[in-house]
């Protein structure tokens, strides 16, 4: 018995440890799962171009101890998409200027309006990247976005509206509470854009 419980005590740290090595070798890429609000197509009849730019002065997402956690990280982000209450089809891996492109484009048509590529057309979203950071603070995962929303119309800057925040999040073992907080707060700040507001006295 005494041999078997000593045997016990070699074993069972190193079982532990090869299963948390294990563990971080799997990660591959972080889970952003956007939630779109309920379906209210107001601005219906409307056309608009969608642009996308990041102007953040630092393009890396990871804090050096955050990176330093994700040792295998890819550097994709993968990107589902689902409506209220249901579960995410996966959209594709990509990095954030593309995330931010294939999330406002299907915020825009939840909301009635016509995403087009036609540069005559009056009404041009941009979207602009500010920040967008995943870190690691005592035992939290920290995560930290900010973008500005511009209306540009015939060329010209009609309305601005910044939005930003932050969210955290107990780190566990894997990457299952780094996911959530990160699909809750970027669901969150892009749901946050009112569009019935933003574009209110405008049309194409």
């Amino acid at each position: 018995m005494k041999k078997l419980l000593q045997g016990l005590k070699i074993f069972l740290p190193l079982i532990l440890f090869q299963g948390v090595v294990l563990g971080c070798a799997s990660i591959s890429d972080i889970k952003i799962n956007y939630q779109l609000p309920i379906k209210k197509p107001q601005l219906e009849g409307k056309g608009v171009v969608l642009t996308i730019s990041d102007i953040r002065h630092d393009r890396e997402i990871l804090t050096p101890i955050a990176k330093k956690e994700l040792k295998n990280f890819s550097g994709g982000l993968s990107l589902s998409v689902s409506q209220p209450n249901q579960t995410g089809y996966v959209v594709g891996i990509f990095e954030m200027k593309r995330i931010l492109s294939e999330v406002f484009k299907k915020r825009l048509e939840n909301e009635g309006l016509e995403v087009r590529q036609d540069s005559k057309c009056r009404l041009d979203v941009e979207i602009a990247l500010i920040e967008f950071l995943i870190d690691i603070v005592d035992r939290n995962w920290v995560v930290k976005m900010a973008y500005e929303a511009r209306l540009n119309v015939d060329g010209k800057t009609a309305v601005t509206r910044k939005i930003g925040g932050e969210a955290e999040r107990l780190r566990l073992v894997g990457t299952g509470s780094l996911d959530t907080v990160l699909s809750e707060i970027f669901t969150d700040l892009v749901n946050r854009l009112d569009f019935v507001s933003f574009f209110d006295g405008y049309t194409d």
